[in-house]
């Protein structure tokens, strides 16, 4: 037998390759009916909006005060019509540049029952970066905060055990923030970046 050998498993035939790329399952989609809901309802707490999404595949959303997160979430949970029964995700992205230095806190809101989705965002200031907590409406908030807290340093006020979840408990600052300097070591390893 020349060459290497071949691993176990099926015969090359056997493993095909995906054809397309991955998409959401048929029927899943975007509830704009949702976004418009919330904005005729909560108007003064929408600060802005994209419902058309990008062409590169951006979703549509709506961007809230902060100050209102929780009473919209849990609108969003209640109403028989758009039933967002799963905090699916909760991300964030660090913008340190020019006047408006903030962090921009993502939520995606999945409906289980109703088939459809929806993205909310809110903003907070870098150098004070805190948002309500949004354990009380979904108990999966728990986790997703603790990693945006861990990696980015949000606070989620209200949470019941904000703790880091990623890094050591000893770890310093926040990793995914844009001007973070690694330590070249912790606890005598080294860290490497690249």
């Amino acid at each position: 037998m020349s060459g290497t050998a071949r691993p176990p498993g099926p015969p090359a035939a056997a493993v095909a390759e995906p054809e397309e790329p991955c998409t959401p399952p048929p029927g899943t989609r975007v509830s704009r009916d949702a976004l418009q809901a919330i904005q005729e309802r909560f108007g003064d707490a929408v600060l802005g909006a994209d419902l058309e999404g990008t062409p590169a595949g951006g979703d549509p959303w709506l961007r809230l005060d902060p100050r209102r997160l929780v009473e919209v979430c849990a609108w969003c949970r209640d109403d028989s019509r758009f039933a967002f029964d799963l905090l699916s995700l909760v991300s964030g992205v660090d913008y340190p540049e020019g006047d408006d230095k903030r962090i921009e806190v993502v939520y995606h809101l999945d409906s289980t029952t109703r088939n459809h989705w929806l993205v909310l965002k809110v903003w907070c200031d870098r150098a004070d970066a805190r948002v309500p907590s949004l354990t009380g409406v979904w108990p999966t908030a728990d986790w997703h905060e603790r990693e945006t807290w861990d990696l980015l340093g949000v606070r989620f006020e209200g949470h019941p055990h904000l703790a880091r979840i990623l890094c050591d408990p000893e770890w310093v600052g926040h990793p995914l923030r844009r001007d973070y300097v690694f330590p070249g070591e912790f606890r005598g390893i080294p860290c490497v970046t690249e």
